[in-house]
């Protein structure tokens, strides 16, 4: 009797196993190519600070990895600098995020962000992205528990250029870091102030070195938060930086030399003021293109008005001349409208809400007023010249330099396109 109990039992278990077995291919098959079989978060890919066209790809091939598994959420992990604006680590995280979501079309919930704090080196950033089944556990971040200590000194040095103009960048990015490291250890030392040492170059503009310390002060107290009080710029003179080529061999040196100092409150300036005037070119030279898009944020026109009124300010010789190329879009869209119903027109207050415009006329105006009532100088010395936009600007100023005896800038000319950082001819009473 017990050896017919233990034979049915092996039947029983048998004819189990065989059932397992010729269900696992259709449980395989209900599963799917598209399935996680690993039910833990897994590192896609990691790399440090990239930009443009690499940075990119690396998240288009993470997007598409994503798309491959919709029951997966991606994680982007990031280390660097703490603190808010360009370079830090929450910056890099949202920029990631945008560029997935906005750019590749991921569904902004599948896309978690973790901030890991400081890097490894605490001036360094890095990126991770990870793989997780959805209720998987997120991704632990590294801790490398980097903390700054007591620092006093040059922070750093580096050649700069005097592009007001506008630039829109090539694609995403981990931000400005070197600058964010620099406003995080402002914020962690109490009792220190932040030097900005500009020196112009050969190839530099009349203010170039006062235009480049500001946008950089500008930066700190309004991107980063450092009290205006603890930053100070100095005009360092003039000095010859090692002339570097770049990727074609052509020769390039930068216009401005930058040194940013950090040193305890009561300690003295790292270099004196300098006295010497700034060379004085010997023809008209452009410093600033904006479009009336930029021009319609308060700061962006500010601070192409102080880029030539503190020129003016500091030399009595120099005058100022705006190009105003005026859009001709209100008159073509008149044209056009002829040919359809005026409920198909655009207004343009539908124009404004999709990108808002400056009044280039009423900023050259307010400009006039600001420079004779706040820098007490003469309107005569800004020089306004009317001309037609081009198709792609819709409308934009340019600030040009002009020595005296130059003639003005024709607003017709082709630009001349000379090697980055060619020397520019000065007179020889400024040398």
């Amino acid at each position: 009797m017990m050896r017919r109990i233990l034979s049915d039992h092996l039947l029983i278990s048998f004819m189990g196993l065989s059932l397992l077995f010729a269900l696992a291919p259709v449980r395989a098959a209900a599963q799917g190519p598209n399935e996680i079989a690993d039910q833990s978060a897994r590192k896609f890919d990691e790399f440090g600070q990239v930009g443009g066209c690499d940075y990119g790809a690396r998240l288009d091939n993470f997007a598409i990895q994503l798309q491959n598994e919709p029951t997966a959420d991606g994680y982007i992990v990031c280390y660097g600098p703490k603190g808010e604006g360009s370079g830090t680590g929450k910056f890099a995280m949202e920029v990631a995020k945008d560029y997935l979501v906005n750019a590749r079309g991921l569904m902004p919930e599948r896309i978690k962000t973790i901030y890991g704090g400081r890097y490894k080196e605490w001036n360094e950033a890095a990126t991770e992205l990870w793989i997780a089944p959805r209720d998987a556990a997120p991704p632990v971040p590294m801790s490398y528990n980097t903390e700054i200590g007591a620092f006093t000194g040059k922070f750093s040095e580096y050649s700069a250029w005097d592009d007001m103009g506008e630039d829109g960048g090539t694609g995403p990015t981990h931000g400005h870091v070197s600058r964010a490291s620099f406003a995080d250890m402002l914020r962690e030392l109490g009792e220190t102030r932040a030097y900005i040492v500009a020196y112009n170059t050969g190839s530099a503009t009349p203010g170039a070195w006062r235009r480049v310390a500001r946008e950089i002060a500008s930066d700190l107290q309004y991107g980063y938060q450092v009290g205006a009080d603890r930053i100070k710029i100095i005009y360092g003179g003039y000095r010859k930086p090692e002339k570097k080529k770049d990727a074609e061999g052509i020769g390039t040196q930068a216009p401005v030399f930058v040194q940013l100092w950090i040193l305890h409150e009561d300690a003295p300036p790292p270099v004196a003021e300098a006295k010497e005037p700034e060379q004085m070119p010997t023809k008209a030279v452009r410093i600033n293109t904006s479009s009336k898009y930029t021009l319609s944020f308060g700061s962006a026109a500010q601070s192409a008005f102080q880029g030539f009124a503190d020129v003016l300010r500091s030399d009595e010789r120099m005058s100022a001349c705006l190009i105003v190329r005026l859009d001709n879009r209100a008159k073509d869209e008149a044209e056009a409208d002829g040919a359809r119903s005026p409920a198909d027109a655009p207004t343009e207050a539908a124009r404004e809400e999709q990108w808002p415009e400056a009044d280039l006329m009423a900023v050259v105006n307010r400009w006039k007023s600001e420079l004779v009532e706040n820098y007490g100088i003469s309107e005569h010395r800004l020089i306004v010249i009317t001309a037609e936009a081009d198709q792609s600007s819709h409308g934009s100023i340019e600030t040009w330099l002009v020595p005296p005896g130059a003639a003005l800038p024709d607003p017709d000319a082709q630009d001349e396109i000379a090697p980055d950082g060619e020397a520019m001819e000065f007179s020889e009473a400024t040398r």
